[in-house]
């Protein structure tokens, strides 16, 4: 059995931070009630972007914790790869919390209704994952 390479791991824990960082500040750009039909558009498509790039972000980042997991007595002999890892991941957990705790806060007051292009799938394996976790 190979074990997963713990550097990519991490790698990708500190890019998504950075990712959630940026997303944070795009959510803060955005005015709560916007008067002007277009701009609500282009707001309301950010947000759906934002949205879709959050629940990919969780489902990979819960495909992650799910291998480590499954390979914990294999990184048990690499503790520092593995606390590095931890800590990553940890930073990143905090990091997706409050860009979603922001996305929830920045929703406009009053949204028109939209089709929304984010399946109903995704939602689903979010929740499968989370429930094996």
């Amino acid at each position: 059995m190979e074990m997963m390479d713990i550097q990519a791991a991490i790698r990708w824990f500190d890019e998504s931070v950075e990712l959630m960082v940026a997303l944070g500040k795009n959510l803060e750009s955005h005015p709560k009630d916007e008067s002007d039909p277009l701009k609500r558009e282009l707001i309301a498509a950010k947000r759906d972007w934002v949205e879709a790039t959050l629940k990919a972000s969780t489902l990979a980042a819960l495909a992650i914790t799910r291998q480590k997991t499954l390979e914990l007595p294999l990184l048990m002999g690499h503790a520092q790869d593995l606390a590095a890892l931890m800590k990553a991941e940890t930073l990143y957990a905090a990091e997706e919390g409050k860009t979603w705790r922001l996305f929830e806060q920045t929703a406009p007051t009053n949204p028109e209704p939209r089709m929304s292009g984010i399946p109903d799938d995704i939602q689903a394996k979010i929740n499968e994952l989370s429930a094996k976790s």
